[in-house]
């Protein structure tokens, strides 16, 4: 919204309407309060509301600010999701034959720290039990199973390949064939998959709240400014608060003078003014 100019100079400026309204409110009590004669009272009346307003844009500022530096919890989940987006990416762009490595189980470690990571990891383990269910086990469920979890002899990934009855993995993944397992090898791969997805649900419900509490603590300690903006807005708070009590001291030095002049008129009357004499004729 454009500035809007105002006062008895005509160049006072108010960053919206809603300030010139404000003004002219502060304005208003302030005459009625005063009662201001003459131009001089009037001006510093003015200077008081100006100041007023301008006080009151320092607490707006330091509101702004803190919004500003503060991420919306909608900015926080989508810093989160680009962070494992791009650990999802890490591990999908890994050399062929390092997709059990070691580093890539420590990238996958990352997904076990976030509520969206760990969503992630469930939909991949209930995609591979529908593919079981359904006979359409593909060389892209085993590579996403080797891709994103631990190898290790008691990992995931093995506990599910022995329950699938161990499959000979390099072979599958290079001929690209459908996996069917056997009603047995069904059960017992549906049984450690619902086990894997119990424990990342109860670990999702924990980093969950983990996050919301991070949140909290971080919106709490945004909710005070930087030192630079602190001493900045304090600097522009003094300035406008010195501004208004110097105008209020004039304007009681203005006032006091002008009552004690009334005083002085009520007490002796006014002052005659002398009326030239009429010229004698010549």
């Amino acid at each position: 919204m454009n500035a809007v100019k105002h006062g008895l100079s005509g160049k006072l400026y108010f960053a919206n309407v809603e300030e010139t309204r404000q003004f002219e409110r502060i304005t208003e009590k302030l005459n009625q309060e005063w009662k201001p004669k003459g131009t001089a009272e009037e001006f510093q009346i003015e200077t008081m509301a100006i100041s007023m307003v301008y006080s009151a844009r320092r607490t707006q500022a330091e509101a702004g600010e803190i919004r500003r530096v503060t991420p919306s919890p909608f900015e926080r989940q989508c810093n989160d999701e680009e962070r494992i987006n791009q650990v999802f990416l890490d591990i999908q762009s890994a050399a062929p034959g390092k997709n059990d490595s070691y580093q890539n189980y420590q990238k996958s470690k990352e997904l076990r720290r976030t509520s969206a990571g760990l969503q992630y990891l469930t939909e991949i383990l209930l995609d591979l039990k529908h593919a079981v269910l359904t006979d359409s086990v593909t060389p892209d469920h085993i590579r996403l199973l080797l891709q994103y979890f631990p190898v290790a002899p008691r990992g995931p990934a093995a506990e599910i390949l022995m329950a699938m009855g161990k499959p000979d993995v390099r072979a599958l993944l290079q001929t690209g064939v459908k996996i069917s397992l056997t009603p047995p090898h069904k059960a017992a791969t549906c049984k450690v998959i619902d086990h894997e997805v119990e424990l990342l649900t109860a670990r999702f419900n924990a980093a969950a709240e983990t996050e919301s509490q991070r949140y909290e603590a971080e919106e709490l300690a945004s909710a005070v400014p930087s030192e630079s903006v602190a001493g900045k807005l304090m600097r522009y708070e003094s300035h406008h608060q010195r501004m208004f009590q110097k105008a209020l001291d004039t304007l009681r030095d203005l006032q006091e003078e002008r009552f004690r002049r009334e005083a002085a008129a009520r007490k002796h009357g006014p002052v005659p003014v002398p009326s030239p004499s009429p010229e004698e004729p010549s």
